[in-house]
């Protein structure tokens, strides 16, 4: 058994009259499938090299401060992992996962012996192995599976090999999603693109009922992925009904159903069967918990770091396509007025959904109160040998929301947003 995210990359076309431009957006997700396979011999060129943390045996050829980065990253999350789930973490100094980035996808696919193409990342769990690759998906979407699949990794080995497949997917989209600071984790996220898929699919009446849903096995969960509009729903689906159990509160503000929840985790992992130790906790009136959960979906809001992170994120695709077309700006003030008087709007496709930037860029260019970001609450910070100035967003307490640009082995310009806690 292993899992796997699949890669779906849509680029939306220009319209020219509404002045749109297009922009390369990508959403990864994980499917869990049955198969087995020999894994290919490691890296084994001669610029891999191997790094040693406290949790992990990273064997990896991308750049050193990349591999710095994510070795950094990793251990931090797997920290995350024992101290939300502290009843299943074990203490073994001489235990490391094996860890295996590439640089190119050719490398990552003669690793998994080609059987899977089109992902970005697999825990292998009959060889404790995962690996991945950095080339095409980015740095962002590279951190984002290494935080996803590492959850697998650590799953299998600590709470259960049978976890059903809605709630091993939709804890490591939980954590997936979690924002690195560069002193630790915020893990409670909820980004605007979750809601969006998920209020798409509410009024589309595509959730799964709850009794279906927590019925579904890997052979089913599966056969749903061939259909990549279908699969985005259920992996939403996964990633929404953890976050009600984990995050949704009563009437005093303390989580509603997070302590039922770990201990419906301790019952499969002293072997209950998954459905009967969700009944033992939360009921077989799946009906009237469905219309809760709906209830609170229909409430939801984006938290404010995801929200800037998005923020940051279509200032930089703005910049990376004005760019194609030979404009370049020298402060935020010059892009704003550049892309508010020619009214300037992004069009993204995630999976099969889609949607659009603010049709007032202004929205980017002010706090999420609304009010402008004046000062050094908004600046270009040009950085040696880099295609483009970082975008340093910077509105409230001590946060710090920075868009670095790169170009990619490939050639492409790419960019990164990197979160820092000062």
């Amino acid at each position: 058994m292993f899992t796997a995210k699949i890669a779906d990359d849509t680029e939306v076309r220009h319209d020219a009259k509404a002045r749109k431009l297009s922009a390369r957006h990508y959403f990864w997700r994980s499917v869990l499938l049955l198969s087995a396979f020999v894994v290919a011999p490691a890296l084994a060129q001669a610029q891999s090299r191997t790094y040693q943390t406290e949790h992990y045996r990273l064997v990896t050829d991308v750049e050193p401060d990349l591999a710095a980065d994510l070795s950094k990253r990793m251990d931090a999350m797997y920290d995350e992992y024992t101290r939300r789930l502290d009843s299943f973490s074990r203490t073994d100094p001489d235990r490391r996962f094996n860890v295996f980035v590439f640089n190119r996808q050719v490398d990552y696919m003669r690793f998994i012996d080609n059987r899977l193409p089109n992902t970005g990342g697999v825990f292998i769990a009959h060889k404790d192995a995962l690996a991945a690759y950095l080339e095409l998906q980015g740095r962002d979407a590279l951190r984002q599976t290494l935080q996803h699949e590492a959850f697998h990794q650590f799953a299998h080995q600590f709470i259960s090999q049978d976890l059903p497949l809605w709630l091993n997917e939709g804890m490591a989209q939980i954590f997936q999603e979690g924002i690195w600071t560069g002193r630790g984790f915020i893990v409670e996220q909820i980004p605007p693109k979750r809601i969006r898929q998920l209020r798409a699919d509410m009024a589309g009446g595509k959730l799964m009922p709850f009794a279906d849903f927590l019925a579904v096995d890997h052979r089913d969960w599966a056969k749903t992925m061939r259909n990549r509009e279908r699969g985005a729903t259920q992996y939403n689906q996964a990633w929404a009904m953890v976050h009600f159990l984990v995050y949704a509160t009563d009437e005093q503000g303390q989580p509603a159903y997070r302590e039922r929840f770990i201990k419906m985790l301790r019952m499969i992992h002293e072997g209950t069967n998954a459905n009967e130790a969700f009944r033992a906790h939360f009921g077989a009136n799946y009906p009237a918990f469905q219309r809760r959960f709906v209830e609170w979906a229909q409430t939801l809001q984006p938290t404010p770091e995801a929200s800037y992170v998005e923020r940051v994120e279509v200032l930089a695709d703005l910049m990376m396509l004005l760019r194609e077309r030979g404009l370049k700006f020298d402060t935020p003030g010059e892009l704003r007025q550049h892309v508010t008087t020619g009214r300037y709007q992004l069009q993204y496709t995630t999976g099969f959904l889609r949607w659009s930037s603010e049709p007032d860029a202004n929205t980017y260019f002010k706090d999420l109160q609304g009010r402008d970001l004046v000062g050094d609450q908004i600046r270009f910070d040009p950085r040696g040998g880099a295609p483009l100035p970082d975008i340093v967003m910077r509105p409230q307490g001590r946060l710090e929301f920075r868009a670095r640009f790169y170009i990619a082995t490939n050639g492409k310009l790419e960019r990164e947003v990197i979160v820092t806690a000062r």
